[in-house]
């Protein structure tokens, strides 16, 4: 993988950005009903002949290179009335506290060789989105993808359009949105309907205030890395959200058996369970981990996603004397997933041949470059004299 670069911003004092919200001593800041399904289920659409991610599959597993956007959404009055305005001190202690929380991700899961691209701009929406709950998002999201040129018959599918040209034009293997909401005026932090920070299981966005509820923009590093596992495919613990301890999630297909609810067995601490005090002491469970696609099995510290082989198809051709054609294909086998579509993001790096044992040679790729999980090769062979082995 190419290094990529992260670019850290200065941290600047929260509290003098936005209000202190009051939280009572014994009260423990708690996320609730975080983790969404969006409704373009993944598994009915199929992916390009190559096995690399496709559109409806903006975060199948963490691992890799992933593109952020962080979209500061700034309501303009054309709509409804603007009592929230972005400044340039606000905008920069939120992308620090998002950094963090990447940064944390990437140092926990040491063999999925993360690295993350952190994009950050301001786009315009008639609505003010801190005064509408979850049942008004489709306002504000949609009104803020066409700003940022993403036009569509809904907002999901602007949503998976904006992260699928983010993907690209990153060069990334996955990529997500976060949407942020300024709450600096809002008394609690919280959109109306009482939410502060949620996300679509496997993407494509996930949807913050800029005060993180009850957590205060100092500590929103914990939610977002929370809501990070669940654009990964993770899901929630925590007892309240009521989460089966047989439901299954991630590429992988992983049964969430260390939820809180109903007694499934095991308190195993984790960011999933609960946010503040697990990122605080770097705790990550096993069934989590499994979900967000981080199993080795083999113990070989190359993850089971990522751990697969490619397969070349050859064709013979050849007119009386002329010199033999040697044409096919190279395409890398990805893990079967029982959930998603079957993805890879491994790239055939080369294909190379040789003559009866001799030295190896390396084939040119068909159009000019190695660069996808499957690529087309052709050579024309030396005219030999007598059978030789290729």
């Amino acid at each position: 993988m190419k290094p990529i670069y992260v670019f850290l911003v200065p941290v600047l004092a929260a509290m003098l950005l936005f209000p202190s919200l009051p939280v009572a001593a014994q009260e423990q800041p708690s996320l609730t009903g975080d983790a969404l399904r969006a409704p373009i289920s993944l598994q009915t659409h199929a992916i390009r002949g190559s096995n690399m991610p496709a559109r409806y599959q903006p975060s199948a597993f963490m691992a890799g290179h992933v593109a952020v956007q962080v979209v500061f959404v700034e309501s303009d009055g054309t709509i409804e009335p603007s009592r929230e305005d972005w400044t340039a001190e606000q905008m920069s202690a939120v992308t620090a506290q998002i950094t963090t929380a990447l940064t944390w991700w990437h140092d926990r899961l040491p063999d999925a060789h993360l690295s993350f691209d952190v994009s950050t701009q301001v786009a315009a929406t008639g609505y003010e989105p801190v005064t509408h709950g979850l049942d008004g998002e489709h306002l504000w999201i949609g009104d803020t993808l066409s700003h940022m040129g993403y036009p569509g018959k809904d907002y999901f599918e602007q949503a998976y359009a904006a992260d699928d040209a983010l993907r690209h034009a990153r060069g990334a293997d996955w990529a997500t949105t976060l949407f942020v909401a300024n709450s600096a005026h809002d008394d609690d932090g919280r959109f109306a309907d009482g939410l502060f920070g949620y996300a679509y299981v496997n993407g494509p966005f996930m949807v913050l205030t800029s005060n993180a509820g009850p957590y205060g923009t100092s500590k929103m590093a914990s939610v977002v890395t929370h809501e990070m596992g669940h654009i990964f495919g993770a899901l929630d613990q925590y007892a309240s959200a009521a989460t089966p301890c047989t439901e299954q999630s991630g590429y992988l297909n992983v049964a969430n058996t260390n939820s809180q609810y109903n007694n499934c067995g095991t308190h195993n601490p984790s960011i999933m369970q609960d946010a503040l005090p697990s990122y605080e002491n770097k705790q990550i469970d096993d069934t989590a981990l499994g979900q967000l696609g981080y199993r080795d099995a083999d113990g070989d510290h190359i993850l089971d996603p990522v751990d697969t082989a490619p397969n070349v198809q050859v064709e013979w051709a050849q007119s009386g004397t002329a010199r033999p054609m040697v044409s096919g294909q190279a395409i890398d086998q990805p893990l079967p997933s029982i959930r998603q579509a079957t993805v890879t993001i491994n790239h055939i790096d080369r294909v190379e041949y040789r003559v009866n044992g001799g030295a190896w040679m390396w084939l040119p790729a068909a159009d000019g470059s190695y660069s996808d999980a499957s690529e087309a090769i052709s050579v024309t062979l030396p005219l030999y004299d007598g059978q030789y082995a290729v």
